[in-house]
Parts: C-alpha cells; sequence; structure tokens
C-alpha cells in the first residue's frame, strides 16, 4: 500500500529547535508539493517559524494554535476525526504536525495528552490516509518523554533513524491508564451523594464553591453548568457522588457513578444520554477534563485553572 494511503502515527525525538525544524518543515514541504492536505497544529512561536522557513509554501498549509484547540486534550480527537471524515473520500492524502505536549504543561494536562495518544491508533480507520507526526523534546533527559511516545507511537523517529517502536503497546497502553484509578480526592473534599431529582443542587454547590475560589461570573457559571450535565449523565444509575475542592492551581470537581465506561467515552459525539452526552457537551467548556473507569465505576475529574 502507498505509504500515504493508510494511516501513519509517528512520535518525533528532536533534540535542539534547530533538529526540529529540519525535520518537520521537509515533511510538510513534501505534503504541499504532492498536493496533500496539510496541517500544522502547534503552539507559538513555532508555527511562525516554520510559516517563515516554508516561504510561499505556506500559504497552502492550515495553521492551528494548539495551545487552544489542545487545552483540554480530549478536544483533539472530534478536531482529527473531523478532518478525516471531510478528506478521506477526496482522493487526497492528510499530513499533519500535531504538538499534544509543549513546555508549561502541567504534570496532569500531559497525563491526559498521553491518554489521547494512545486512543488515537484506536479510533483513526487504518486505511485514513493520514500521516500524523507528534515532535517531543527529548533534551530535558525525562526518560519519560521517550517512554511514553514509544507505547503510543508505533514508529519513532529520532536524529535521522526511522524506525519501528519496540515499546509500542497499542490498546493495552490505554486500557492501563484508562483502566486505573484517578488519584484519591484530599481529605477536606466537600462530598454528597446524590439523585437525579438533585441536579440542581449539584450545580449550586460547584457555583458557591467557584464564587469563593475567586473565578469570574463567567467561568463559576461555566463550571457549574457543565457539572449539571455530568450530574444528569451519572444519574442513569440512580445515584452518584459529587466531590468538589480548591487547590492552588484549580476548582477540581468530579462525580463518581457505578456505571462502566469506554476509553473513548466524551470524545465523539454522542446524541444518546446513556452515552454520556453530557461528558461530551461538558468536554468542549471545560479547561481539563479527565475520565477514569474501573469495575467500580466511572469518575469524570473536571478542572478549571484559578
Amino acid at each position: 500500500m502507498p505509504a500515504h494511503q493508510s494511516f501513519r502515527h509517528e512520535a518525533l525525538l528532536y533534540h535542539d529547535h534547530d533538529e526540529y525544524l529540519d525535520t518537520v518543515v521537509p515533511f510538510l514541504r513534501e505534503g504541499v508539493e504532492r498536493g496533500e492536505h496539510v496541517l500544522v497544529a502547534v503552539v507559538e512561536p513555532a508555527g511562525d517559524e516554520i510559516r517563515e522557513r516554508l516561504g510561499d509554501a505556506a500559504g497552502e498549509v492550515a495553521f492551528v494554535d494548539m495551545s487552544d484547540l489542545a487545552a483540554n486534550p480530549a478536544r483533539i480527537m472530534p478536531a482529527l476525526t473531523t478532518l478525516v471524515e471531510s478528506h478521506h473520500h477526496d482522493g487526497r492524502a492528510m499530513r499533519v504536525l500535531g504538538q499534544p505536549v509543549w513546555a508549561g504543561r502541567r504534570d496532569v494536562e500531559i497525563v491526559e495528552s498521553r491518554l489521547h495518544e494512545g486512543l488515537i491508533n484506536l479510533v483513526i480507520p487504518p486505511d485514513a490516509p493520514l500521516w500524523l507526526i507528534c515532535p517531543y523534546d527529548a533534551s530535558t533527559g525525562d526518560p519519560e518523554v521517550a517512554e511514553h511516545a514509544a507505547h503510543s507511537h508505533p514508529v519513532m523517529l529520532e536524529k535521522g533513524d526511522y524506525r519501528g517502536s519496540t515499546g509500542y503497546t497499542g490498546a493495552w497502553y490505554v486500557e492501563n491508564m484508562f483502566r486505573r484509578a484517578l488519584p484519591p480526592a484530599p481529605d477536606d473534599a466537600e462530598v454528597r451523594t446524590f439523585r437525579r431529582a438533585e441536579i440542581g443542587e449539584v450545580a449550586n454547590r460547584v457555583l458557591a464553591t467557584a464564587f469563593r475560589a475567586g473565578l469570574s461570573v463567567e467561568r463559576s457559571h461555566r463550571l457549574a453548568a457543565a457539572m449539571r450535565e455530568l450530574a444528569s449523565d451519572a444519574t442513569v444509575g440512580d445515584t452518584a457522588v459529587l466531590r468538589v475542592w480548591t487547590d492552588a492551581d484549580a476548582v477540581v470537581c468530579e462525580i463518581e457513578d457505578p456505571l462502566v465506561a469506554a476509553p473513548v467515552v466524551g470524545r465523539v459525539p454522542t446524541t444518546t444520554r446513556a452515552a454520556r452526552k453530557g461528558l461530551w457537551l461538558a468536554n468542549q467548556t471545560s479547561d481539563l477534563i479527565q475520565v477514569r473507569s474501573t469495575e467500580a465505576g466511572t469518575t469524570v475529574r473536571v478542572h478549571t485553572w484559578r
């Protein structure tokens, strides 16, 4: 099968900025020359540097600020699947440079980005003509960078060496993360068990906590609305548990219910309440959402940055 007629998901481990640009710019330029759809989803100033190096070819490339698109990594998947669906049948292959992790990302955001990277391999059709390269800065010396990239990317590119990933674990990587419980809520978290008739009280409690934590009126109401949606999802199975707390970074709210969910939950649009339509809606407006599901049920944790 020709190289660009199947899905390729590759990790680029770069050790300095020039190495990064010397690798990704030819990749993008070749896509333009072949008449492919080319998308660059990175954080600035990398986008401006790539535009400058591409020259006139930059006019044929779509650019997206990843700090907006991927602030909540759960929003990357629907954008990527929409791209594939819109171009899959027009006879043109696709090339994407997508940067899921960058300097300054919080640890919890990096964890969710890693889960997203694993899920891509399960969601994008194998016959989709998409070549996706994800750059990772290996100059930090952190062994987890290469380790997790290897688990979630079938192919690795480093210092000109192009090789299959011996660490690639496919669906196991996703299941291992998704079926593992989140770190427990702090002892001082507010805890409440609720039923469907009490969803309004859930939203009010969240709103009051957000106000006390100093969130703006707009962000407080947005969080309360998201939690209302999540509470509606959770009470399909009768009762659920709400936990709310604040830390140095965020107002954190979570809902736990006895229903087991699939790893892709909340990342693809759905019209059925049983499929957690509320989670899909909450993902579109929330700073960060974590979902984990074990035999005991599902926990959805919402972080709203202070």
